[in-house]
């Protein structure tokens, strides 16, 4: 009899450790998950401002619009300058050695430490700007059709392209100096859009031109002598000549993100093209990665609901929904979520790969991307 009993104290005594360890598991969990939660939530970093109209991602840093004062952000997220504009609601735009601001007419010009450089007025429309090393380029809306004008720091002019019948959909510079020019138009006067790519060397030659047919190109990426497009119906690759090293349908799908790994390979996030604000936001994502100038990687996504936008991280894909940040892998595994320490509005700017600007209830946030 006493052994039984000793045995059964002994069984309760086993199932009762047990209960204990696993108790203690359940709470050592829960505390790393909540000290988690809340690790996350510090990593989020106020944007001070009382009138924040735009931010935007330049290069390897953010430049933000406040009232009538100009922010240089690098990518910890500290301001490094600040610089006075001569207007309310200018767009700013920049590049690795310039930075700049502008409105319909007037330009103001700094340096990379934000030393002014060039206040410019003009009696002409801007529509848009790209800056260089030691030029920018405005484009303007004159005499019912659209012109690309190249200028010195000076103001004086290297060269004027004139596009009679097309849309110029975007320009930039490129080259380590970022002394070349590229343009992207669109001809829609025909019975099918046609694209066009042009290279120029400013104020010596035109050094390329590729056209695209039955394509509403909108996004370009140079690499070193090679350039890609994204456009409606396809993703391609050209090099310097304009021959064609790679094509890829992507019709259906929308371009979110892109940029190029440390490896120098270039990564892009697709979402299907008929998103719309009635549904989720993004409900699946199309990752694509070029290997080389004609292999790629890829895979296919599926989104958390309620995700308002996505991007690329260092080695993985972030989705950002009201409330959390969901991370994963470019296979869409492991997936992970964390908590916003506010409520999320909107995603605003996307420096890639290293912050993305939040307008949250409680004002514009910077999230790291670790």
């Amino acid at each position: 009899m006493r052994y039984r009993q000793s045995k059964m104290l002994r069984r309760i005594l086993f199932f009762a450790l047990l209960i204990l360890i696993a108790a203690a598991l359940c709470i050592g969990g829960y505390l790393l998950f909540f000290a988690d939660r809340s690790a996350s939530a510090t990593e989020m970093i106020t944007l001070a401002g009382e009138n924040i109209t735009q931010v935007e991602a330049i290069d390897n840093h953010l430049l933000m619009v406040d009232g009538t004062q100009l922010n240089y952000i690098d990518s910890s997220g500290t301001i490094k300058w600040s610089a006075q504009l001569p207007e309310e609601n200018m767009t700013p735009v920049g590049s690795s050695m310039l930075n700049a601001a502008y409105s319909a007419n007037r330009v103001m010009i700094f340096d990379k430490d934000g030393r002014p450089v060039l206040d410019q007025s003009t009696d002409y429309t801007i529509v848009d700007m790209a800056c260089g090393s030691e030029t920018y380029a405005l484009t303007t809306w004159e005499e019912n059709q659209r012109l690309v004008r190249v200028m010195k720091l000076d103001a004086t002019e290297v060269e004027q392209l004139r596009f009679p019948y097309e849309t110029v959909m975007d320009i930039g510079f490129y080259t380590s100096n970022l002394t070349q020019l590229w343009t992207l138009s669109l001809d829609s006067h025909f019975t099918i859009p046609v694209a066009h790519l042009k290279t120029f060397n400013p104020g010596q030659s035109t050094t390329g031109n590729v056209s695209m047919s039955n394509e509403v190109a909108y996004k370009v990426l140079p690499m070193e002598s090679e350039f890609i497009t994204v456009g409606t119906h396809n993703l391609q690759r050209w090099d310097s000549s304009g021959k064609s090293l790679y094509s890829k349908l992507v019709y259906g799908w929308t371009l979110i993100d892109m940029n190029v790994d440390d490896k120098g390979r270039a990564q892009f996030l697709f979402t299907p093209s008929n998103t719309s604000d009635d549904e989720a936001p993004l409900s699946s994502l199309w990752y694509i990665r070029m290997d080389s100038s004609n292999t790629t990687t890829e895979y296919r996504l599926s989104l958390p609901a309620g995700t308002l936008w996505a991007c690329l991280g260092p080695d993985k894909i972030l989705a950002f929904t009201a409330e959390a940040v969901h991370t994963t892998t470019y296979a869409g595994e492991k997936y992970r979520s964390m908590p916003l320490e506010a409520p999320v509005e909107s995603v605003e700017a996307v420096l890639s790969g290293k912050m993305v600007v939040l307008k949250t209830v409680s004002g514009w946030k910077l999230y790291p991307i670790s």
